[in-house]
């Protein structure tokens, strides 16, 4: 936490932690994670480009702005400990699993070619490429500083309510 740029009442936040008790610090810590993590999916979700018309596959259409809905934040158990709460943005796999696509580009394989012809063979005779549309890092980016600034306010937010129920 000391490479974080100076935040309005992020040192009082701080000082203010160290006193509370384990229940309550995570407590304070899931709000925080989840008032920054709405933020970086709704920062991410404004950035993210939607497609001229409706795609077809496989016998479903999908509409404009598919990817766009798609977003969401999850808080991740595995990265997560008693002193940090991680909580991270992602595409849900179904409706999503483009995103990176979109974001860096691709490459375009022909689907048909010459009989006997494997997948592996077109991708290297393959040369064709889908501009990339970047949006993800710079959603992340320009939204930083206002996601800390979002979550000390959950957290004071939170530590007044835990004070008060206290007293």
């Amino acid at each position: 936490m000391n490479d974080l740029p100076n935040v309005k009442g992020l040192a009082e936040l701080k000082r203010s932690f160290d006193g509370i008790v384990a229940e309550s610090k995570k407590r304070v810590l899931r709000k925080m994670g989840s008032g920054g993590g709405k933020y970086m999916r709704d920062a991410v979700r404004t950035a993210t480009p939607v497609g001229k018309g409706p795609t077809r596959k496989k016998g479903t259409t999908r509409a404009p702005g598919t990817l766009k809905k798609s977003a969401f934040y999850f808080f991740a158990r595995k990265d997560s400990n008693p002193g940090q709460a991680v909580f991270r943005v992602s595409y849900r796999q179904k409706t999503g699993y483009y995103a990176a696509w979109v974001d860096s580009g691709h490459r375009i394989v022909g689907k048909k070619g010459p009989k006997k012809t494997t997948i592996r063979a077109r991708r290297a005779a393959s040369n064709a490429r889908v501009p990339a549309h970047p949006f993800f890092e710079q959603a992340v980016t320009g939204a930083a500083a206002r996601t800390i600034e979002v979550m000390v306010e959950a957290g004071t937010a939170e530590m007044q309510k835990i004070v008060s129920e206290k007293t």
